[in-house]
């Protein structure tokens, strides 16, 4: 069962580690909004940042080992919020968030809006029609 493995245990750690590090990252925001600190402090922007983009990847890692696709929407929004990261770092606190959320926001509109899962839901459909014929064939030898 090596796509069991890849997906439950290494991609599954790479999705962990992406929340932990956004939440670190957004816990390091709202100590500097505490502080009031107005831009967000070049480490925290890192950190915020590269916890969705971790998240991000390893989302498209999963698509692309346990579906055979890669999901270039996701790949694209995940270089976009690297670019984002340096001048996250010198806007106001809350603008590097709302960046960032309507980035992830319009990542979530544009996918469920194409095709794209649309496929991956007539794949899957495919595979249990599949799995369910050879059930039945089964059943009808052997029963």
């Amino acid at each position: 069962m090596p796509l069991a493995r890849d997906v439950y245990t290494y991609l599954h750690l790479l999705t962990i580690l992406g929340v932990v590090t956004t939440a670190m990252g957004l816990k390091l925001l709202l100590e500097a909004v505490a502080m009031r600190h107005s831009p967000l402090p070049g480490p925290a922007s890192a950190v915020l940042h590269g916890g969705v983009v971790i998240y991000l990847l390893s989302q498209a890692a999963v698509a692309r080992r346990a579906f055979r696709r890669a999901r270039r929407s996701t790949l694209v929004a995940a270089v976009l919020i690297t670019a984002l990261m340096v001048p996250g770092a010198h806007v106001a606190l809350l603008v590097a968030l709302a960046v960032l959320v309507a980035v992830c926001g319009a990542l979530a509109v544009f996918q469920r809006m194409t095709s794209e899962r649309r496929r991956i839901k007539a794949s899957l459909r495919r595979e249990e029609h599949a799995v369910e014929e050879a059930a039945s064939a089964w059943r009808k030898q052997y029963l």
